[in-house]
């Protein structure tokens, strides 16, 4: 079958057509990336790069930290996709975090919590969007997430 790629692009993938090409419905092109904006995206760089300089970058924690904190907004993220990202096995990837004395979803929580916080204090996105582009199911759930990082609401937060 072709399971791996229909994993990979989460589509039926069909071979032998009579020709090449993706399919979009009208309302998935006309989603807003929440980093398609250069300015924001470029921002969002130089603060991956300040938030990770105090660590070192030979470590997996590190190397996982900025897959994460690049990719967190851009669709599903796993511990399987970001061990393929850093093109390694997932056993390999929890090992090396188990060595380095974290696991992955602690990163990931700790990920969440930093572009949380700074996506609330830009202003820019409505808490739902934020929430929604962090892998939450829905707003509650981050706010719940955001309640127990901050001790506050993001609602309040934010003012």
């Amino acid at each position: 079958g072709t399971g791996p790629l229909e994993e990979f692009f989460g589509c039926p993938v069909y071979f032998n057509s009579e020709y090449n090409g993706a399919v979009f419905d009208k309302k998935s092109t006309q989603i807003e990336l929440p980093f398609a904006n250069s300015k924001l995206a470029s921002s969002l760089d130089q603060w991956i790069d300040e938030n990770l300089s105090e660590f070192k970058a030979d470590l997996t924690s590190t190397r996982v930290q900025k897959y994460l904190l690049q990719n967190l907004t851009y669709g599903e993220i796993n511990l399987q996709k970001v061990a393929q990202g850093l093109a390694m096995s997932s056993r390999v990837l929890q090992r090396r975090l188990k060595e380095e004395g974290t696991i992955f979803s602690e990163l990931m929580d700790a990920c969440r919590h930093k572009l949380a916080i700074k996506l609330i204090t830009e202003k820019k996105q409505p808490i739902f969007e934020v929430a929604l582009a962090l892998g939450f199911s829905d707003q509650s759930n981050f706010t719940r997430a955001f309640k127990r990082w901050t001790g506050t609401t993001p609602h309040q937060y934010r003012v």
